[in-house]
């Protein structure tokens, strides 16, 4: 897919209605590439549970793809205070 157009599915005055949207082949292909970024996250992070996989606006930002695993996004927003939290829990849990 050209870079100018990578987002591009559709051309307004070639559908009738935004239903056809999901089966058009740039979409699917987009789906797909994204789909593939889950599914390495599932695959190989720890804070799966968390995220569900990240946001794909941050992966593509900052990694120019959406197949990829961790961002900073993810990193710092979700990693880090997950492992904050669960630490002052177990902490907590410990002392009482």
């Amino acid at each position: 897919i050209d870079e100018p157009r990578r987002f591009a599915v559709a051309n307004i005055r070639e559908i009738e209605s935004l239903d056809e949207v999901p089966a058009l082949s740039r979409h699917k292909a987009l789906e797909a590439e994204i789909g593939k970024g889950i599914a390495r996250c599932k695959a190989e992070c720890g804070y799966f549970q968390v995220c569900g996989g990240g946001a794909p606006a941050s992966k593509f930002y900052e990694h120019g793809t959406f197949d990829c695993t961790e961002t900073r996004e993810c990193r710092f927003a979700k990693q880090l205070l997950s492992s904050v939290l669960l630490e002052k829990a177990t902490r907590l849990q410990c002392s009482g």
